[in-house]
Parts: structure tokens; sequence; C-alpha cells
């Protein structure tokens, strides 16, 4: 490569580092080598599609991680947070899916953009289980998306963790001076292009930018702790950009447990019959074989109903009352119905009718409603009028109003 092109290819990288990384520096560093060197793209293995294995579906998030695909995703062969979410959304309202598996494998990558993905994460694990695994790294920002899943696998050789944020300035003044090179760079406002590649950092824009690094570290620490539903003092004893392997990284709290990928998907379909134990999970999962149930419990309820209420008032008179009944009458309609028969039955019969009616109501007789009918308001009227001024129950005021007024009775049963 010339040294002209070389000179422009550092410039790019130095513009494209204009924001912050969580990812191991090392791989920072290669990512500016490799830039550098021009080489082919690595395999992109992530990307906005997945695999899908008996209803478990698995996103494999590898290389570096940036906010969006553009020709930087393709050169360094980085997944984009973009995909990794467009993907978590979609999965997320496909019923064909009931479960997630992120297969995770990438030392970090930028901080902007990933509270997009750790969002989708955690809409997705609102209505199907999604488990995070690792068996290369997940570290830095990899981590901090692994975090949101609902339970975190790892190898016994996976590194995990490196909790920190790091970011690079390299500035080209002495490069450029030597090539007769003099870039002058116009602005208003003290720290406006601070750190940009054409003059040395002053004092007071250092410490900007380590300013904006600490309060970019205190919010990966603090999303951590809320993910891992654990303390900030614990997650410091997890952080400082140390790595973890297999067992420490269980022990220290990072993961949940050592294993394969089947034991990732096996996790997945464990959250999964335990959610189905739960009778929103039964419903959500049966929910026609439920319905049919409730419908036959009701069923029989009422039939154990009619068939006392035949021992009662003979099986004439309860034939009468299963016809009405049936007909979609409501409860307050049968009850005044059930004022008929108060004149022949006896004082414990009829005890026993309000409580075969109360009964009755409980099996959920869908109430029709009443006509606007003046002859029924008249009724209604009165007995509402009697039940608060002697305060006995409705259906003993309806028996009263009954009795006493037998012609509005009649012409109230004759307007239903």
């Amino acid at each position: 490569m010339n040294s002209h092109l070389l000179k422009k290819t550092k410039e790019m990288i130095a513009m494209s580092f204009d924001q912050y990384w969580a990812v191991r520096p090392e791989t920072l560093q290669a990512i500016v080598l490799q830039i550098e060197n021009n080489t082919e793209a690595i395999e992109q293995i992530a990307s906005n599609k997945y695999r899908e294995k008996k209803g478990i579906a698995e996103i494999k998030i590898s290389g570096p991680l940036v906010k969006t695909d553009d020709w930087f995703t393709s050169i360094i062969g980085a997944t984009s947070y973009e995909s990794i979410s467009d993907t978590l959304d979609d999965l997320a309202e496909n019923p064909g899916i009931k479960g997630i598996v992120l297969n995770i494998d990438s030392p970090g990558g930028v901080v902007s953009g990933i509270d997009s993905v750790v969002d989708s994460i955690k809409r997705a694990a609102k209505v199907k289980p999604v488990v995070a695994f690792s068996d290369g790294m997940m570290c830095s920002a990899a981590y901090w998306i692994g975090s949101a899943a609902s339970y975190i696998v790892a190898s016994k050789n996976a590194d995990i963790g490196s909790i920190g944020v790091v970011s690079v300035h390299q500035e080209f003044s002495k490069m450029n001076e030597s090539e007769g090179i003099t870039t002058t760079v116009f602005k208003a406002g003290e720290f406006k292009a601070g750190g940009n590649p054409y003059e040395p950092l002053t004092d007071k824009v250092k410490a900007e930018i380590q300013q904006r690094l600490d309060f970019t570290y205190n919010n990966f620490k603090k999303s951590i702790a809320k993910n891992r539903k654990t303390t900030i003092d614990k997650v410091n004893d997890m952080a400082e950009g140390r790595v973890f392997i297999g067992k420490q990284a269980k022990d220290i709290g990072l993961i949940d447990e050592i294993g394969n990928i089947d034991i990732a998907y096996k996790q997945v379909r464990k959250i999964i019959m335990d959610e189905i134990k739960t009778m929103d999970g039964l419903k959500e999962h049966y929910a026609s074989l439920i319905e049919e149930h409730e419908k036959d419990v009701k069923n029989s309820q009422k039939e154990s109903i009619f068939s006392l209420l035949s021992l009662f008032i003979g099986k004439e008179h309860a034939d009468k009352f299963i016809d009405l009944y049936n007909s979609g009458i409501s409860p307050k309609q049968f009850e005044s119905v059930a004022a008929i028969y108060d004149n022949s039955q006896d004082k414990k019969a009829d005890d026993f009718k309000a409580e075969m009616l109360e009964e009755i109501k409980k099996t959920g007789a869908e109430n029709v409603g009443v006509s606007n009918d003046e002859q029924k308001k008249d009724f209604l009227s009165e007995v509402s009028k009697y039940q608060q001024n002697e305060n006995v129950s409705y259906a003993k005021a309806i028996s009263h109003i009954a009795k006493t007024m037998p012609e509005l009775h009649s012409e109230y049963l004759n307007s239903l």
C-alpha cells in the first residue's frame, strides 16, 4: 500500500473511531489492522437470519458489534445491532417460534445502538423465553446483550465479561507536517471537534473524553445489575474490564450454567414447560381445550340444579323453568317468574328456590336485558321501592309485590 493511500486509510480509521467501544482492546487493534491492510472481510456469520429447530430459533451473533449494516460492517465481518433487533422483533411476533437462543461469539463492539438490542430482547422475553449461549467470547458489549436474556449458558472455556469501555484516538499532525500538509480546524465552542485527527488533544479535551467514558461505563454497570437482578457492588466485582472463564464466570454470577448449546436449547424448553404448567400458560397453549372444559363444568352444574329443582317443584313446573332459562331469560326476569309458585309452596321450598336461583345466576345465564315497556317499569319500580323500604332481598320483594299487586304482576309477565 503506498504512503498516500496509507495516510488516507488511517484518517478514515480515526474518523470512524469517533465513538465509544465496549470491546476488548486487542479486538479494536485487529480492526485497525484489517482496514489498514485492506484484507478480505471475515465470514459474516451473524445476520438478520436465524435457524429454527423444533420451534426454537437460534440467532448467531459473531464478530465486532456495530450499529447498522454498511460498508464498515462487511469489511470487518461485524454484526449490526440493527439486524439483531429486526430479527428479534420478527421472532417475537412469529407464532411458530416458541423460544429463542442467542448464540454469541463476540468480543464486543460500539456502545451506540446497544439499547435497541437490549430492548428487543426484553420485549421478546415477555412472550417467549430467550436464552444466551457462548462457547467462544461473550465480552463487553456482547455480554451487555447477553445479560438481557432470561438465562445464560456458557461452555467451560468461554471468555465472559470484560465489562468496561474503551476509546482510541489517533492524530496525524506530525505525519501531515512531514509531507507538507497543513490542516486547519475551524470551530465554535471549546470542546467542538475535540479529538479530531488533525491536532493533538488538549488536557481539557482528554478530561472531557474520560468523563464521557466514565459515564458510559456506569450506565453499562447499571444495565448489567438490572438485567442480572443484582447490585452495583456485585457488578463492580465482575467489572473493571476483567475476563472470566467458564466456572469463574458462573461463580461470580455472570452466567447461570456451564454447558454446550444443547443445554441452552434444553433450558428454553424447560422455561416453556414451566409456563405451560401455570394457569395462564395453559390457557394460552390450550385455549380451546380449556374453553370446552369450562363449558362442560357449567353444563354439569345446570343439570344438577335442574334435577334438584324437579324434586321440589315437580317435573312439570321445572320443565317450564328450564325452557325459560334456555330461552335466554335474565336472572331478574327468572326471579319474577318464580313468584308464580309462591302460593303453592311452603316456606322451606321458598328458601330453597331462592338458593337455587342464586346458583342459576352463578352458572352464567346471559342477561338479555329488560324491555322499556312502561308496565315493566311500574312493576319493577314497585319491587325496588319495597326492597328499599323493608330492607329485604330482591326475591322477597318480587314475591311480596306479586302477591299484593297480582294484576300489575300479570301485566309484567305478559310483557316479557
